[in-house]
């Protein structure tokens, strides 16, 4: 800077003109602004590297290095690090007012500009007439048992005549006509026509199913859970040439007051009046806001801030008010799946889950309460419940506690809550859970029962007894021990937690718990005992331990 001023002085005095000042003055404002831009990209440098600093301790952390590793490497890493799946998120109530605000705004700019990003939609119908043979589970002219209550189906003639489960239709002609599995119920009557397809295995299929209507609700999701979901359903309906409808709206700010919400609306409609018997599935994909549970489905005006709703709210906004009600008043079966972290099913709003069951708009709602979800660790037990419960007609509880307790896969990554009515109508909320020994047991992460104690969580470990007082009564009794004080207790399992039939180590209880219920299940509310080492140990697998009563 001192140099350029002795220039521009020497030029000055050489010209003395105002063409040589007005130079001086331009050159001086040029070498202002290079410097100060010299002072922002060492400012945003030194930032940049504290953050580096800040990411790169957690990979030394990672490597065993006491440095942290300030390299090309290191970045690129973290670079590609996944964001999560389903989190919870900080945001703001998302008001009437704002909305209404945004889509004035939206329709404005539309009619300036003539377009709008248009909303995915699918819309899919099967001729609801044809008839599939419950024998080889293929279309086909059929014919119906007439034995009360049976009503089995089994083809006689199909396009290839070869392939028919009846070889001749005319044995059966001229006499009520009655399937294999009544036949062998009848005492002295024999087979009097010839079936083929592996039938007299008495192979049952389940009857064609009712109408489905699929709407997806999503919000700054990604991955391919969801669509898969669909897909196995669209195989199911179109094997069985049943209509199925398949609706589909990203919610934002504006997209409940657009064209295509009012498109799905009208489909919706019209498939409740001429479907009576057509059954609902609303999937609803979503982030939760970690403070309050409500769910996120719109962004602020710059997109920083995540805005949420209540799930009845949600409802109203994006089904419309007359949807809504249309649901309330038919019988025929309603789901609501909800992928979204736990929070959504937490305290602060599982009160407005449950009144959605309440006020009859849903008849259950399946949801899930880990922090963290993956809907991909999950949906392939999920879906082949959803399929279970929509297609085949199950009892929604049954196939859930069926399909996600046939492995370890659902219920170790995360709890099922599920919510439904009882025997007075009221609704009610259950968890489905893995009790796991040492760090889960009966789904919870226990903790210390001594005052003061520093334990954290996971220094309390469980273990069951090897001898059980009620064959098959797994988990019935466990002894809990604190691996930082060394104090522990034994805790018979509460009544409220009970074993699902036929499935060992899977267990459910009311949701949410009460400190109370808390207390009891984890010893909280008695008195935990020093566990001693034996005097005479010298067993080579280590210390053993007993309790001191």
């Amino acid at each position: 800077m001192a140099e350029h001023l002795d220039v521009t002085q020497a030029t000055l005095q050489q010209t003395g003109t105002v063409e040589a000042a007005a130079l001086i003055a331009q050159q001086t404002l040029l070498v202002g602004l290079a410097i100060a831009a010299q002072d922002a990209a060492a400012e945003a440098a030194k930032q940049a590297a504290a953050f580096l600093a800040s990411k790169t301790q957690l990979l030394a952390l990672i490597g065993g290095s006491k440095q942290a590793m300030q390299t090309d490497l290191s970045r690129k890493l973290l670079l590609k690090l996944p964001n999560p799946e389903l989190v919870a998120m900080d945001g703001q109530p998302l008001t009437a007012e704002m909305r209404s605000l945004a889509c004035k705004s939206a329709k404005e700019a539309k009619s300036k500009n003539g377009k709008v990003q248009r909303v995915g939609k699918k819309t899919e119908e099967y001729d609801p007439y044809a008839k599939l043979c419950w024998g080889c589970g293929e279309l086909g002219v059929v014919a119906t048992c007439t034995t009360p209550l049976c009503g089995y189906l089994l083809c006689l003639m199909k396009q290839d005549e070869s392939l028919a489960c009846i070889e001749d239709s005319r044995e059966i002609e001229g006499r009520p006509f009655k399937c294999p599995i009544c036949i062998s119920k009848t005492k002295g009557m024999a087979m009097y026509y010839n079936v083929r397809n592996y039938i007299l295995a008495m192979r049952v299929s389940h009857p064609p199913p009712p109408p489905l209507a699929v709407i997806h609700l999503t919000w700054e999701v990604h991955g391919a859970a969801v669509p898969i979901l669909i897909e196995a359903l669209k195989e199911e309906f179109r094997r069985h040439h049943r209509p199925l409808l398949i609706e589909h709206l990203p919610m934002t700010m504006t997209s409940w007051d657009s064209e295509e919400a009012d498109e799905m609306r009208s489909h919706l409609l019209d498939f409740f009046s001429q479907h009576p018997e057509g059954k609902v599935l609303l999937v609803i994909h979503t982030h939760a806001d970690s403070a309050t549970g409500q769910l996120c489905n719109s962004w602020n005006h710059n997109e920083t801030i995540a805005l949420y709703n209540t799930i009845e709210e949600v409802l109203t906004f994006y089904l419309g008010q007359e949807v809504v009600d249309t649901l309330q008043m038919r019988s025929a079966l309603r789901g609501l799946l909800l992928l979204a972290c736990g929070a959504a099913v937490g305290t602060n709003h599982i009160g407005s889950m449950k009144c959605v069951v309440q006020k009859n708009i849903f008849d259950w709602v399946l949801a899930f309460s880990a922090d963290r979800l993956n809907p991909g660790e999950i949906m392939a037990q999920i879906r082949a419940a959803l399929t279970d419960i929509f297609v085949k007609g199950e009892d929604p509880w049954v196939a859930i506690v069926n399909n996600s307790t046939a492995s370890k896969t659902v219920l170790s990554h995360t709890p099922i809550v599920y919510i439904d009515k009882d025997s007075e109508q009221q609704a009610r909320c259950l968890q489905l859970v893995l009790s796991a020994i040492p760090g889960h047991p009966w789904g919870f992460i226990p903790l210390c029962g001594v005052p003061l104690c520093p334990a954290r969580r996971g220094d309390v470990h469980g273990s069951a007894s090897k001898h059980l007082p009620i064959p098959g009564d797994f988990h019935g009794r466990l002894r809990l021990k604190c691996r930082v004080c060394n104090f522990g207790i034994w805790i018979k399992r509460p009544d409220w937690i009970i074993a699902t039939r036929l499935r060992s180590y899977f267990f459910s209880m009311p949701w949410p718990l009460t400190e109370e219920q808390l207390d009891e299940a984890m010893g909280r509310n008695c008195t935990w005992k020093l566990i001693a080492q034996e005097a005479n140990s010298t067993s080579s697998k280590g210390k053993k331990w007993e309790l001191e009563y």
